[in-house]
């Protein structure tokens, strides 16, 4: 049964909000008129599903508790009655809940953090890293290779107790395995027992394999800009401990009051080390203004909200990268719930418009709305956007960036030569010597 309320005028409250409720005021009509946004479209559904008229009201901000137990904002409107329900992507909090009901979540999401890329390594500086050389392996297959190593030393001795019918050739395992491993040919390997030559085919197919990973994974190490990853909220904590990063809760946020008041160790650590902004906007000037600081004096700013908006704002400041860490439970502060707001005593209608969001939502008409407007808006903001930027520089391949593998190359070219001085200074010896 569909419930008519033709001769009703529901009061909606509402923050101007980008992906919820964009509207804007027509003196025609005298009232707002909705642009975009998954929350306002639904209320023009629901008030031609049910019937009803709207008188849009609208507040600059969700609202706070004062301390002489007052709300301000939205939620100041519903206390002194002026509205029946409020729009603007609201969650739900325990102190919301206080002053007004809630209608069924039509949108839950994940709070986690957003971390803006270091950019602290200039490769036209004349810091070499070395260390690239053996990042595209991790430890234990480095030790693996040493433990081969060692492996072929045993095989070496228990080589030269099988007799050799050619004893003025004199075979060593290890020697042969490094030639394969660099890729030089050993040219006695006709003369060596089949047991070498089989073990030699094993090896050469091993390094094979290991040789295209290796190869691509320096590459792709050198092409790619390095940038320190945070992925966890530990490594979030410790890294706000020590000074490496600054995260940014946005003040009275539902993100800053659950940080504030969590008996969790890295949350209080991350919220001691915090600074507190206005809004996201805010945030972002603040990284902007590090461009014209030296790489070196910059720092590294953390979002801290739900994961939805933080994607949004990453395309919507593109000139403005962000990290955002895979959905782990270990990158994940709370759950939180997107929900419709509405005035205590308006319990007569929850069941229909429950009913109703339920249905928009399991059946992706919601998800349709929402997707729709994280585009509009993003296609509108493309003025915005800079991919002429500077630092957007340091992700392009350069010469600079194989000064590791050239100092690499020239260390071991300069071992080589004192080796070489080494054999003709004992050849010389051994020339005096039989004279």
């Amino acid at each position: 049964m569909i419930q008519n309320l033709s001769n009703i005028t529901l009061r909606i409250g509402f923050t101007h909000n980008i992906l919820a409720s964009l509207l804007s005021y027509d003196d025609s009509i005298e009232n707002y008129k909705v642009i975009d946004g998954d929350e306002a479209r639904m209320m023009i559904e629901m008030s031609k599903h049910f019937n009803f008229s709207i008188q849009w009201k609208h507040s600059k901000q969700f609202g706070i508790l004062t301390e002489n137990n007052t709300w301000t904002g939205l939620f100041g409107m519903f206390q002194q009655n002026e509205i029946d329900l409020a729009i603007g992507g609201i969650l739900q909090t325990y102190n919301r809940q206080m002053i007004a009901d809630f209608l069924y979540p039509h949108f839950i999401d994940k709070s986690t953090f957003a971390i803006q890329p270091s950019n602290t390594i200039d490769y036209n500086s004349d810091y070499v890293r070395f260390n690239l050389l053996i990042r595209p392996f991790t430890l234990d297959v480095w030790l693996a290779f040493l433990f081969i190593l060692i492996l072929f030393g045993f095989l070496n001795f228990f080589l030269k107790l099988i007799p050799n019918t050619n004893k003025k050739i004199k075979h060593n395992i290890i020697w042969i395995n490094l030639c394969l491993l660099t890729g030089q040919p050993y040219t006695l390997m006709k003369f060596t027992p089949i047991s070498v030559r089989l073990s030699a085919i094993i090896w050469a197919f091993g390094i094979k394999i290991l040789y295209n990973y290796y190869q691509g994974s320096l590459c792709s190490i050198l092409t790619i800009q390095d940038d320190n990853i945070i992925d966890t909220i530990d490594e979030l904590a410790m890294a706000s401990k020590t000074g490496l990063v600054l995260p940014m809760l946005v003040s009275h946020s539902s993100s800053a009051l659950i940080l504030s008041e969590s008996q969790i160790q890295s949350y209080k650590t991350i919220y001691k080390n915090s600074i507190s902004i206005a809004d996201r906007s805010d945030g972002y000037e603040l990284m902007n203004h590090q461009k014209q600081l030296p790489k070196s004096n910059r720092k590294i700013y953390v979002f801290i909200g739900p994961r939805q908006k933080l994607e949004f704002y990453r395309l919507y400041y593109a000139d403005q990268p962000l990290f955002i860490p895979p959905i782990l439970d270990q990158s994940i502060f709370n759950m939180v719930f997107y929900s419709i707001p509405v005035r205590k005593g308006f319990d007569v209608f929850h069941e229909f418009f429950n009913e109703y969001i339920c249905r928009i939502k399991h059946s992706g008409i919601h998800e349709h709305w929402k997707l729709m407007a994280l585009i509009n808006a993003v296609m509108n903001a493309r003025s915005k956007w800079n991919n002429n930027d500077d630092d957007n520089l340091d992700q392009q391949f350069s010469l600079n960036q194989l000064n590791s593998i050239f100092y690499s190359y020239l260390i071991l070219l300069i071992i080589a030569i004192i080796a070489f001085m080494i054999e003709l200074i004992n050849q010389f010896l051994l020339s005096i010597e039989t004279k």
